[in-house]
C-alpha cells in the first residue's frame, strides 16, 4: 500500500485575508459564505499566520468583533512540506495542539491545507482498503 501524503489529501487553493485591513467579523462573515474553519492571513510585512474558528470566538468572548484580524491570529504559522507523510503531519499536529496544517510547496509557498477531518478520513480509507485485502 502506498504512504499516503499530505499533497494527496489537502484542500487547494488556500482562503486568504488580510490581517491589518480585515475585521475579525469580516473574518467570520467570509468563513461562513466559504463554509469553512480557517484563513490563512496575509500581512505584508510579517508573512502569513492563520485564523479559526476558536480564534473568532476568543474574539466574540472579549466582545471585539470590530478588532483586526491581526490581534486574534495564531502566530508563528505552523507549515509542513506538501509531500510529507501524513504520518508526520499528524505528530505536527499534536505536538503543536492544532487542527489545521497548511502546507508548502519545495519554494516555501502555499500550496494546500489539510485538517483532522482529511487526515482521518484518508486514515479511515487506508484502514478499509486493508481490510478488503484481508477478506
Amino acid at each position: 500500500m502506498e504512504p499516503i501524503r499530505v499533497r494527496d489529501i489537502m484542500s487547494s487553493p488556500v482562503e486568504t485575508i488580510s490581517g491589518d485591513n480585515h475585521t475579525i467579523k469580516d473574518a467570520a462573515v467570509f468563513m461562513m459564505r466559504k463554509n469553512i474553519g480557517s484563513l490563512i492571513v496575509i500581512k505584508a510585512d510579517e508573512g502569513t499566520s492563520i485564523i479559526t474558528e476558536r480564534d473568532i470566538v476568543r474574539a466574540v468572548a472579549d466582545d471585539n468583533m470590530e478588532a483586526a484580524v491581526s490581534e486574534y491570529m495564531a502566530d508563528p504559522l505552523i507549515t509542513i512540506h506538501e509531500n510529507s507523510l501524513i504520518t508526520e503531519a499528524c505528530a505536527l499536529m499534536l505536538e503543536n495542539r492544532i487542527r489545521r496544517l497548511p502546507a508548502v510547496d519545495d519554494e516555501g509557498l502555499l500550496s494546500g491545507i489539510i485538517n483532522l477531518r482529511d487526515v482521518t478520513i484518508s486514515i479511515q480509507k487506508q484502514l478499509q482498503s486493508a481490510s478488503d485485502m484481508d477478506d
